[in-house]
């Protein structure tokens, strides 16, 4: 099987025949990533610097089998934007009905944050330690072009610049999706839905935000499990117009800390949701009990001023 060292080369590459195999042995040098072959069309199809790469007389296409690392798209660690590569991987795998992205472990730029457009879609890291996304402005926000989104983000760290009105995780209109073992920092909310229906969020440390996870209008049955949301300057936790399950989550130092040693914010606040296993450590209320019925059981709270306040 022939090989080429890299993409440029790859596309000053002509096929001598249709169904010619080609390796290329990196996207930029070769060994930067995982090698690939490729096949030779006498077609030319569009170029998206990954699935498809043009040459003069046609194309070479490769299958990723639903898996697309996003290195196969010219994505790497390496101070530069990747908004554009993550909606070329976003457009390829739209019309393949999903499949999973993969990052490698490093530090990966997103200036604007990138929304989704495709469903179904497995995207993740190495670790929430390892692979981290660094924001500019907003995050991630998973696709809302079908019901039943069921996509799942897992094993990244996101750290915003607390731009205004940012969001880390948007769940906008989003349902049946999985949140799991992810860092988030620095952003205007951390995680935020609306709408958002029977999503599972499950160890996820939020930090450093104005507010660290909120939830409205009719985001039912969503849950949130084995969490901790810490530092956040307002809130920890608010749900308005929802009912969300809570369990196993610690809430700590929200708000500024006054003279007095106390925290000025409010721990959780919600209205319908049902919570066990809850621990509270500083803030000026634990919980806020809006207009409605809150099942809570196994909850504690210590260095706050009002433990229940309604």
């Amino acid at each position: 099987v022939k090989k080429v060292n890299n993409i440029a080369d790859l596309r000053n590459t002509n096929g001598e025949y249709e169904g010619q195999i080609i390796e290329l042995l990196g996207y930029y040098e070769a060994g930067d990533k995982e090698p690939l072959k490729y096949k030779w069309t006498n077609t030319q199809g569009v170029d998206d610097g990954g699935s498809v790469i043009n040459s003069e007389n046609g194309s070479w296409i490769v299958d990723f089998n639903g898996v697309v690392n996003v290195s196969d798209f010219g994505a790497f660690p390496n101070g530069f934007n990747i908004e554009n590569r993550l909606s070329k991987i976003d457009t390829y795998l739209s019309n393949t009905d999903g499949g999973i992205i993969k990052f490698n472990a490093g530090s990966y730029v997103l200036e604007n944050g990138y929304e989704f457009k495709s469903s179904n879609l497995i995207i993740q890291g190495v670790s929430k330690v390892s692979t981290e996304l660094k924001c500019s402005k907003n995050g991630i926000r998973l696709s809302t072009n079908a019901f039943h989104s069921g996509s799942i983000l897992r094993d990244l760290r996101i750290d915003g610049s607390n731009y205004t009105e940012s969001k880390g995780v948007s769940l906008d209109q989003v349902n049946l999706c999985e949140l799991s073992n992810i860092f988030i920092s620095n952003f205007d909310t951390g995680i935020y839905g609306d709408t958002a229906v029977m999503n599972v969020i499950e160890n996820i440390f939020v930090i450093g935000c104005r507010i660290g996870v909120e939830f409205i209008n009719g985001s039912y049955f969503t849950r949130i499990n084995n969490s901790t949301i810490t530092g956040c300057r307002e809130i920890g936790l608010s749900e308005k117009g929802s009912k969300l399950v809570i369990n196993n989550v610690d809430v700590e130092a929200t708000g500024v800390l006054d003279d007095d040693g106390f925290f000025s914010g409010n721990a959780i606040i919600t209205g319908y949701s049902t919570l066990s296993n809850i621990h509270i450590e500083g803030a000026k209320n634990a919980l806020i009990v809006n207009t409605g019925s809150v099942i809570c059981e196994n909850f504690s709270a210590s260095s706050c001023i009002n433990v229940i306040y309604s």
